[in-house]
């Protein structure tokens, strides 16, 4: 077995024990017992991590009832399922055909009291850790929740995810749009027009982000993408990104491929993504309506990001109660996929989705697409400045949509990616 050193991961709080308890010693005439031993317990923590392939967890290990116990470590499908160090540090497979589960195994030197083990069992997922994004794996969901609250989310349709796929875990920020719009713009992607960032690929000339409205937080000095200051908030590079059109969020998710080196899922004459099997794309994407809501329930089919329970009093940034979007992230994560944390699906900016609008979704039942044309485009999750009807716009089944021609200072999006081999 390779051992490897060193140290790095996430550090969980659970365990599993097992614990030995020698038998009594009768002392001679039956009348007295020696006093019984400490029992013996080994217990490992974490207990069940999940990781992708290559990623390292450090398993620590408790052991009562033994002086200075000497803990053997081994994995117990061996390297194959990967390799852990004498000082208890788990490196994955470099690489997985699919998902798999290992055992590791923590274990006392043998001898005729102190023999005691405990388990772990690590889950590793056969693709790699992307930073910023989490990993929702494929399955089976509602759309819709049969709730007259939910606009056009009540009426429900079962839907099948047949691929695992990457979500931002927080809204595109105005310094991630700045830096990359920054990369398009140098390399001539794109112009810029009294204060208009215009398209400059296949043709295209859509209106993608506006620099001077008033809640664009980014402007443009001397050939440069800058912070923009607005009166009464202060600068803010870590805030969404807004006033961006959905052909500003499309784009942005082509030039992300672009710098990755992957193939573009829009084609910037028609903006059709991947010849309508977004899917199917290889490059970043904006996700499908039923890929957000998915996320949004996942993995229970809960009314709202977080859970079933409704809200008495703001959690996030919506009711106008801050007056202005915060930093992405900024509160508590709404859930934890894996061990990715996901920020404000509801609240601080509405999100454009990939699809064309339909009040009544009535999707494929597999990996659906949207509607093949339309006026406006999908947008979910509600804003800062929800106020009218908040409990029906927070829950993961609400829809909404606007022209992808469309900007203000409350909307902007997330970023998706299906996992390809």
């Amino acid at each position: 077995m390779t051992e490897r050193s060193g140290s790095r991961g996430a550090w969980l709080r659970a365990g599993v024990a097992l614990v030995v308890v020698p038998a009594a010693t009768l002392v001679a005439g039956g009348c007295a017992k020696e006093p019984t031993a400490p029992p013996i317990t080994v217990r490992v923590t974490p207990k069940d991590p999940t990781l992708h392939v290559n990623e390292i967890v450090a398993f620590t290990v408790e052991v009562k009832g033994v002086f200075r116990p000497q803990v053997i470590w081994s994995v117990d499908e061996g390297p194959s399922g990967g390799t852990i160090s004498a000082e208890g540090i788990y490196t994955a497979p470099a690489a997985l055909p699919s998902p798999a589960t290992v055992t590791v195994r923590a274990s006392l030197e043998s001898d005729s009291r102190k023999t005691a083990t405990a388990t772990a069992t690590v889950t590793i997922l056969g693709v790699p850790a992307r930073d910023g994004f989490a990993l929702f794996p494929a399955g089976s969901f509602t759309l819709g929740d049969g709730n007259e609250l939910s606009h056009c989310g009540e009426t429900e349709y079962p839907v099948t995810l047949t691929h695992d796929f990457y979500l931002s875990q927080a809204e595109v920020t105005n310094q991630e749009y700045m830096d990359l719009v920054q990369w398009a713009y140098d390399r001539g992607y794109v112009t810029v027009v009294d204060s208009v960032v215009l398209d400059n690929l296949d043709g295209g000339t859509a209106a993608l982000l506006y620099l001077d409205d008033y809640g664009s937080e980014i402007a443009m000095s001397e050939g440069r993408f800058v912070s923009r200051y607005i009166r009464g908030h202060r600068i803010e590079p870590r805030r969404p990104v807004k006033e961006v059109t959905w052909f500003g969020a499309a784009a942005y998710c082509d030039w992300l491929s672009l710098r990755e080196g992957l193939p573009r899922a829009y084609d910037h004459s028609t903006w059709i993504c991947n010849g309508e099997d977004p899917s199917g794309a290889v490059g970043y994407r904006l996700p499908t309506d039923a890929e957000w809501e998915y996320a949004g329930q996942y993995d229970d089919g809960r009314v709202y990001p977080w859970g079933n329970q409704e809200p008495s009093t703001p959690r996030e940034n919506y009711l106008d109660w801050i007056g202005w979007t915060t930093i992405a992230g900024k509160y508590a994560p709404e859930k934890v996929v894996g061990d990715k944390p996901i920020y404000d699906m509801v609240g601080n900016v509405w999100e454009w989705c990939n699809d064309w609008w339909r009040c009544k979704a009535d999707p494929e039942a597999f990996d659906p697409p949207g509607p093949a044309s339309g006026e406006t485009r999908v947008l979910r999750g509600a804003s800062w400045y929800t106020v009218t009807a908040w409990r029906s716009y927070i829950r993961c089944s609400n829809r909404e949509s606007r022209e992808p021609t469309f900007r203000n200072g409350l909307t902007g999006f997330r970023v998706a990616r299906t996992v390809t081999d």
